[in-house]
């Protein structure tokens, strides 16, 4: 079957490639440090002891605020030195910073703090214990006890329960996640991939060389599994790396038996759906690109749309149930982010898992024989890139011969 001679013909010459290669050890290494160095950092500032210096003109809210901050990373000391000279501290890293606080501060007005950052967690704390013992100040001015009053004011505590489902295991929500952005990050290499290699060899005219030993179905079939073969190679490797990380890095064990059959067997369908659609999509731009020079914004337009599912990721794990996710898994560029997002953290109907695989189904298959139509008079078109109208033309065209 020629369709598959194009496939093998069209991995191995993905898996032998050095770009292949350095993508399959380069960016797990690149994930790593990216990943990495802001775990590191917030380690070291968060154990990073602070000492400030403070000038409490008020005399009176020192004591406290040391008190508070006790137990904190931060240590207060009492300042008797001029502002300069504790200013000169700090350019020296003698102290981190310095807290002035004037009379006014009582009636309203503002503490200053220098420093040689622009602050972050610590300076939360800072200004937490300043606020209370400025508060436990003005109680204990007006005749009340502020222990008393702080403990009456506490704030209060809600605990959600759900109704009608429960709330999901984070294992069953970050397996399901995972999957749907290896998923999404391997369509789009292989339908960007899949894309550049339609416009170099109709560049170079190989295209012409293929086609005359087999189909435009066959040529756009077969490098459509082949390209995705070789990748998903990749994005297989990266997932077993993950996973082996994954169960090293938490505190809870996460297992692939967590996802049930069902769910996992309807996340590959979704999923080989979508890279079907997105692929004949920008195999569409493909054949009308007379150079790589217009790649940037066919691509643009095309990869944006499938990659907004995973940018709402949060809001559907919070509420998977919504109108507005409904409609947005009907809508055949959505469909797929969607529903690998909607099946992980919760159970959807049956009839709408099977009224978007349906709509997906058919606006795929519809898709990849406009595709091929379009190929069939792209790959031998050349001297200018084909406008969207110009596409549509030649796949309507070639739909009615």
């Amino acid at each position: 079957m020629k369709l598959l001679k194009v496939a093998r013909w069209e991995f191995s010459q993905r898996v032998k490639s050095k770009a292949f290669l350095v993508t399959l050890f380069v960016t797990p290494f690149i994930w790593a440090i990216a990943g990495s160095i802001p775990l590191l950092v917030d380690r070291a500032v968060e154990g990073e002891e602070r000492l400030i210096a403070v000038i409490d003109g008020t005399g009176n809210i020192f004591p406290r605020l040391s008190r508070l901050l006790e137990d904190s990373r931060i240590k207060a000391i009492g300042a008797d030195a001029p502002l300069d000279e504790l200013l000169d501290d700090l350019e020296r890293k003698e102290i981190d910073g310095v807290l002035v606080l004037e009379e006014d501060l009582l009636r309203g007005g503002a503490a200053a703090l220098y420093s040689r950052s622009l602050g972050g967690a610590w300076l939360g704390e800072l200004r937490d214990a300043l606020s209370r013992a400025v508060s436990a100040w003005r109680l204990q001015d007006r005749g009340y006890d502020p222990d008393e009053v702080f403990s009456l004011v506490e704030d209060v505590k809600i605990v959600s329960v759900p109704v009608g489902r429960k709330l999901p295991d984070p294992r069953a929500v970050a397996l399901p996640l995972g999957i749907a952005i290896l998923l999404n990050v391997g369509a789009f290499m292989a339908g960007v991939t899949l894309f550049s290699n339609i416009v170099n060899e109709k560049r170079e005219r190989q295209a012409e060389l293929l086609l005359s030993s087999v189909t435009v179905r066959d040529f756009l079939f077969g490098k459509i599994i082949g390209t995705g073969g070789a990748v998903f190679l990749q994005v297989a490797i990266w997932g077993a790396l993950g996973y082996v990380v994954a169960q090293r890095a938490f505190s809870f064990p996460i297992s692939i038996t967590q996802l049930p059959f069902s769910k996992l067997l309807l996340s590959l369908l979704y999923f080989a759906l979508g890279y079907l659609f997105f692929c004949a999509l920008l195999s569409v731009f493909g054949a009308g690109m007379e150079a790589r020079e217009g790649e940037g914004g066919a691509v643009g337009i095309v990869v944006i749309l499938p990659m907004v599912p995973l940018w709402l990721s949060g809001l559907v794990a919070m509420e998977p149930d919504l109108g507005i996710w409904r409609l947005l898994s009907l809508i055949p560029f959505f469909t797929p982010g969607m529903m690998l997002l909607r099946l992980g953290v919760s159970q959807v109907p049956w009839w709408e898992i099977a009224t978007t695989l349906a709509m997906l189904s058919l606006a795929t298959i519809l898709l990849l024989e406009f595709a091929a139509k379009v190929l069939q008079v792209g790959l031998f078109m050349y001297g200018k890139s084909a406008s969207l109208g110009e596409l549509l033309r030649w796949g309507i065209r070639a739909f009615k011969r």
